[in-house]
């Protein structure tokens, strides 16, 4: 019983550590400069989902660089440019957010009351 213990342990340990192991080999996040449109890491690999959403964040971050809250903002999002306002993030870091998108339907509030 005790050896299972201490292999389970073990195990989740090393389960716990791969990830810190593997991102020191991988290379450093792409410079704000960057263009957001290219869709490759520079071992001309596809980027993976979390460098796709590391990238679009730093987008939305560095359109409120130099601004503050409630200040109009655009970022890049692939080959769409995007609109919004500056806001606190989750962090408390100043970010774009984008502005509601119109679905052309009449929000239920404010449709005629009989």
């Amino acid at each position: 019983m005790k050896v299972r213990t201490v292999f389970t342990a073990a195990f989740l340990a090393v389960m716990m550590l791969a990830p810190a192991l593997r991102a020191q080999d991988e290379p450093a996040a792409p410079e704000a400069n960057a263009p957001a449109a290219a869709a490759t890491s520079n071992a001309g690999k596809p980027m993976t989902i979390r460098e796709k959403l590391a990238a679009l964040r730093q987008a939305r971050i560095s359109a409120c660089e130099k601004k503050s809250a409630g200040d109009p903002c655009s970022f890049s999002r692939g080959e769409k440019n995007v609109a919004g306002k500056c806001a606190k993030g989750p962090h408390d870091q100043l970010m774009c957010r984008p502005q509601p998108r119109m679905s052309g339907k009449p929000s239920p509030s404010s449709a005629p009351q009989p």
